[in-house]
């Protein structure tokens, strides 16, 4: 199981899909999920919603139940393209501006390779160079002398994704890019092959770096109950002096509160005891960030709404990483979930 994980998430991992450039990812989406599907919509931003339709068990249980997962990753957008052929570009997500000068990109649909560049350490003055490099001072190197040549390939708009190298890491791990994001994608690929009890939309949302617009899909579909699969930092990371809330390779975490949102009780007493009898580790921890959760508990009264993370060590940046077992326990533990006709 852990080798078809890998695979299969190495592939949605080479996928660019920066905020707002999602097509790469929702296009391999749509047709993986399109013979499981019985109706496919698509939002005006992009967002891309799948039914499969349930068997009700005979017992005529109407429920929708909402899987959600975002697609999109941290990146570049280019700005200008400079008389010499640089790219001006701004970052996209939120991410640490330290690791950018020096980096490795992808731009635009055709993946032109470039770098990102500085000024040289000899041709920088004492004084600065133990100073963060400004964003606005960096430049992105395709390797073209001037405008007319960079405009080949590239334009004002035009997206840049990270351009990393997908390791093994550890006896059990992979880093990769957008693994915060792909993750989720995996799991819902995995569900929407199976058949349920109740009707599932399965919902790969845009824009969760720069802010989501979840709220619309849930007045469109008004779901009983959301799933929301998510990551959060891992917490053993160099230089931590807090307790880690989790930590990686110790399975599946369960946020209490997302942002301003309680998960459910029966619910969290539903997936504690059901991840204690498949014997699959379960962190629970107090709060996490709010992400599409809150957004969704917040656009829709009545709709019960949670969240289950995978620790991820160096979150939104170019070389996360994550531990295999714990993708692999989530998907169990949401097979189960279904299994117990827990929603």
């Amino acid at each position: 199981m852990i080798e078809s994980i890998k695979s299969h998430l190495m592939h949605l991992c080479t996928l660019p899909g920066i905020s707002g450039y999602e097509d790469a990812v929702r296009n391999y989406i749509r047709e993986y999920a399109a013979p499981f599907a019985d109706e496919i919509q698509e939002d005006s931003t992009g967002n891309l919603l799948l039914l499969r339709r349930g068997t009700g068990n005979g017992t005529g249980n109407a429920k929708r139940v909402m899987l959600c997962a975002h697609m999109d990753e941290t990146g570049f957008l280019i700005t200008h393209i400079g008389a010499d052929g640089m790219l001006k570009f701004v970052p996209v997500g939120n991410f640490s501006h330290r690791i950018v000068p020096g980096l490795f990109v992808r731009v635009g649909d055709a993946q032109v390779p470039g770098s990102i560049g500085l000024k040289p350490i000899h041709l920088t003055p004492k004084k600065e160079r133990d100073l963060s490099v400004p964003m606005d001072a960096l430049r992105i190197d395709l390797g073209a002398r001037s405008r007319g040549e960079a405009e080949k390939y590239t334009f004002p708009g035009d997206f840049a994704a990270f351009d990393s190298k997908i390791r093994d890491y550890g006896e059990d791990g992979l880093t990769a890019k957008a693994l915060d994001s792909r993750i989720g994608c995996l799991v819902l690929l995995d569900q929407i092959k199976k058949q349920q009890y109740c009707d599932v939309w399965y919902v790969f949302s845009v824009q969760r770096q720069i802010g989501s617009n979840i709220a619309s899909v849930i007045h469109r579909l008004a779901p009983d109950f959301a799933l929301v699969f998510d990551a959060i930092e891992d917490g053993g990371l160099p230089g931590s002096t807090q307790p880690p809330p989790c930590l990686a390779g110790k399975g599946v975490v369960l946020p209490l509160i997302n942002g301003n949102s309680c998960a459910p009780s029966p619910y969290l007493a539903a997936i504690q005891q059901i991840a204690s009898n498949c014997h699959l580790p379960l962190q629970c921890i107090a709060q996490a960030d709010g992400g599409d959760t809150e957004r969704i508990c917040a656009a829709a009264q009545g709709v019960a709404a949670l969240s289950l993370r995978t620790a991820v060590r160096y979150l939104r940046c170019p070389h996360s990483s994550v531990q295999l077992s714990d993708v692999r326990d989530l998907l169990r533990l949401t097979n189960a979930l279904f299994a117990h006709e827990v929603f």
